[in-house]
């Protein structure tokens, strides 16, 4: 092989590992989710504000209410739901009544924790029943991702095609492909 061949690979082969891991990243990084769930336990929204000066736009968080439950609260919910949101979950193979099962599992087990924590947690009985019914709500969608490998199976087809066209850039070389008829 020679230098030109040996660069365009080396080249080819780091943007494929690159390339890669942005995809899986993209597709399993659970951090957004469980800030929008803490964020929403907080009583707050992220919400776009301009800065009329400067006409730039700039992110912060607003309250639009109470908290639905206290920082103690907050952190175990959360921490509760970091395993179940993450990666080596979605990446499962669930049958329909698999998912059935663990959504009424979580479900029950979750509603008997928040009740037994109503005071220590400061959950308002008002607020118990949308609190729970939204978290129960996002981990049925979020593991619909498993259903029969969904998930999976559309990752490595996605990494598959990365991989497929980064080779194919790099056989007629990365560079190459943008001078056509040699520069």
């Amino acid at each position: 092989m020679d230098e030109a061949s040996q660069n365009r690979a080396t080249f080819s082969s780091s943007n494929q590992d690159y390339l890669s891991a942005d995809a899986v990243h993209t597709r399993l990084d659970s951090d957004k989710l469980l800030e929008r769930v803490e964020t929403t336990l907080r009583g707050k929204v992220l919400r776009a504000v301009r800065d009329h000066k400067t006409k730039q736009v700039n992110y912060e968080y607003q309250s639009i209410g109470e908290p639905l439950m206290n920082d103690l609260g907050i952190q175990q919910t959360i921490g509760f739901l970091n395993m179940v949101f993450g990666p080596q979950v979605v990446l499962g193979n669930l049958e329909d009544y698999e998912i059935e099962r663990i959504v009424y599992e979580v479900h029950t087990g979750l509603a008997g924790i928040f009740i037994h924590n109503l005071n220590d947690w400061g959950i308002n009985e008002d607020h118990y029943e949308i609190i729970l019914l939204s978290i129960v709500t996002t981990i049925q969608a979020y593991l619909s991702r498993t259903l029969k490998g969904f998930e999976s199976t559309n990752l490595q087809t996605k990494i598959s095609s990365v991989e497929s066209n980064t080779l194919k850039e790099g056989n007629r070389g990365l560079i190459g492909g943008l001078f056509k008829n040699g520069g």
